[in-house]
């Protein structure tokens, strides 16, 4: 079915647009004015929002370095609820914590710095899965796990350093968390921790994968897929069998023709 109660609906059969509220449509559908969609609606290729939804893009908030705010050198981000979660280089190393709810009055709630017992030397990756935040350290390399179910008492809840156990990622670049497992991209290898009681990781696996440098990682399902520049700057994309972590397996490379780099 289709309604148009006012305004004007118009079909370009040369060009093949349709233009809803405009005789001048440009693309394949042109809305002037508000619109609004309900239900799941799928988009393939690109779309253009530039000046052509409520106006152009705005800024309404931001929070800069100083006072409370723990924010140089910020590495990493997340967002989880009314809060956003930002890795910086602040103190050594530190997680900063802010109430997003509203976007034009970002504040301050809490944050917590390397020392002591939290091993946060130089924090290069973060992901946050339900009350922890895995946080990955260059400087020092080391998996630190922070317990966040109270954002406004971050706390220190276990730990595991490179070399600790059996463990080696001493170029660690990105983590990923996928049920029980900690999953981290080293340089040249993918080192696998059971993070099933966080307050005690474990080592247990590592692939190596001599000659790459990894640049990114992704986990789905029983594979863990890894970015990486071969020698003489040309990218690749390596698939890992991870059904059974104490064993992982490469399952397929892919290498791209000519210079692509996976940063």
């Amino acid at each position: 079915e289709l309604h148009v109660d006012s305004g004007t609906f118009y079909v370009d059969t040369i060009n093949n647009f349709v233009g809803i509220n405009t005789t001048s449509p440009f693309a394949n559908l042109s809305v002037s004015g508000t619109a609004y969609i309900t239900g799941t609606t799928t988009i393939t290729g690109m779309v253009d929002v530039s000046g052509r939804i409520n106006g152009a893009p705005q800024l309404i908030g931001q929070k800069s370095a100083g006072g409370s705010f723990l924010l140089t050198g910020v590495l990493d981000t997340q967002v989880v609820g009314d809060y956003l979660y930002a890795i910086s280089t602040d103190n050594s190393g530190s997680l900063e914590i802010m109430n997003v709810a509203s976007t034009t009055n970002i504040r301050h709630v809490s944050s917590i710095s390397h020392g002591g017992n939290v091993n946060m030397n130089g924090p290069v990756s973060m992901h946050i899965v339900g009350n922890y935040a895995y946080i990955l350290s260059f400087t020092t390399p080391a998996l630190e796990i922070i317990d966040i179910s109270v954002p406004q008492s971050p706390k220190h809840i276990g730990a595991i350093a490179s070399g600790n156990g059996g463990t080696s990622f001493a170029s660690p670049g990105k983590v990923h968390i996928s049920g029980n497992y900690a999953f981290i991209a080293d340089l040249d290898g993918l080192e696998i921790l059971d993070v099933s009681d966080p307050s005690n990781p474990r080592h247990t696996s590592f692939l190596s994968l001599t000659g790459n440098i990894i640049k990114r990682i992704a986990v789905s399902g029983n594979y863990v897929y890894l970015a990486s520049q071969l020698p003489g700057l040309q990218g690749s994309i390596i698939a890992i069998d991870i059904i059974n972590p104490i064993t992982p397996r490469i399952e397929s490379t892919y290498s791209f023709a000519g210079n692509v780099y996976p940063w």
